[in-house]
């Protein structure tokens, strides 16, 4: 769950990195992710590196996150991950943050673990943050 709360954080630093350069402007960003990430489903760490892409345009962005990771004994899986991520605030640091994710986990076709989160931040006009929710889900197939 560490290594999840890794991933999400590096996401979401990305997202800022990407509007705070090219809030305006459509725009793409691609770059290689190395992770080590527990799966509760087989109680075991897979690792490999993820190929991260995002896309933005305004305060909106999509991002798609694939590739393989390797278990034990070898095994590999492929993950997909979708998130939409929607930001609105007209100074940085203040406003709504709002963050949708869904990770698939698949081993020879079929489906493994669906791993679904969200979250949704609003800060006020002095940049404190006064609401805060994360909600995070594993489904085991």
């Amino acid at each position: 769950m560490k290594t999840l709360k890794v991933l999400i954080a590096l996401c979401i630093m990305v997202g800022f990195a990407t509007n705070a350069v090219n809030a305006q402007k459509p725009g793409r960003v691609v770059f290689t992710l190395p992770v080590v990430y527990y799966i509760p489903c087989l109680d075991q760490n897979l690792t490999g590196d993820l190929l991260f892409e995002r896309y933005y345009l305004n305060n909106h962005f999509q991002s798609f996150i694939s590739g393989t990771l390797t278990g034990e004994g070898d095994i590999i899986y492929s993950v997909r991950l979708m998130n939409e991520v929607n930001e609105d605030f007209a100074v940085e640091g203040k406003g709504n943050y709002t963050w949708v994710h869904s990770l698939f986990l698949e081993l020879d076709g079929k489906l493994i673990a669906k791993v679904m989160f969200a979250y949704h931040y609003t800060y006020n006009a002095n940049g404190e943050l006064v609401v805060e929710t994360e909600n995070y889900k594993v489904l085991c197939k």
